[in-house]
């Protein structure tokens, strides 16, 4: 979040004494790919159906390339919960996060994007989390839409990236996914290269 990290790194070089508590000690990061018709819905359809028979379908690329907080429920998630990144807060040094997964489909249904959400450990057996199923707190997990819904069937591998990099004042989000056939080996499905960047309309002035 913003310069959460750089502030933290700095305060813990100047200010912590030696055998000093940090609170929270780290955080832990999960990300699954994700059932969710309604929430994809809400992003693209008042774009692809309005009333006027207009074509608005350049707007849903912007939308699609943006990042949501959502709850969602276990029931829609679509493979097991993966291990993106952890923060230990006693030795991060890098605000910038990426990481690589391969995510195996538990069971059939139609895949709109993935969804992150962390663990907090604030000191020994003492933490929280804001994943799918726990109590709602300020906290939402974040959605990452996908360009278009796959279907996808159990089984199935996909191979999912994500990036957070900190440019000037807050965090700049990347992800990609590549979702194979499982019938036809080496066919792809779906290779989609998604960006905060691509869902953002710049002045000149502001991209130099």
């Amino acid at each position: 979040f913003q310069q959460h990290i750089p502030s933290i790194i700095d305060a813990r070089r100047r200010f912590l004494a030696p055998g000093g508590k940090l609170i929270p000690r780290k955080d832990t990061i999960w990300v699954a790919v994700v059932e969710a018709p309604e929430t994809y819905g809400k992003i693209v359809d008042p774009w692809l159906q309005n009333g006027l028979g207009q074509d608005l379908g350049a707007a849903v690329q912007l939308l699609v390339n943006e990042v949501r907080k959502e709850n969602f429920t276990p029931a829609q998630l679509m493979t097991k919960p993966q291990l993106w990144a952890t923060l230990d807060y006693a030795s991060v040094e890098n605000p910038d996060v990426q990481n690589e997964l391969n995510c195996k489909v538990e069971r059939a249904g139609t895949g709109h994007g993935m969804v992150a959400w962390f663990e907090t450990e604030l000191a020994e057996c003492v933490g929280f989390s804001n994943a799918p199923g726990m109590p709602k707190t300020i906290y939402g997990s974040l959605f990452f839409p996908w360009l278009r819904p796959v279907p996808l069937v159990s089984g199935q591998t996909l191979r999912v990236g994500l990036q957070a990099k900190l440019l000037e004042n807050d965090y700049f989000w990347r992800w990609t996914t590549r979702i194979e056939s499982m019938e036809t080996p080496g066919v792809v499905l779906a290779n989609y290269e998604q960006s905060q960047l691509r869902g953002m309309v710049f002045s000149p002035d502001k991209l130099r």
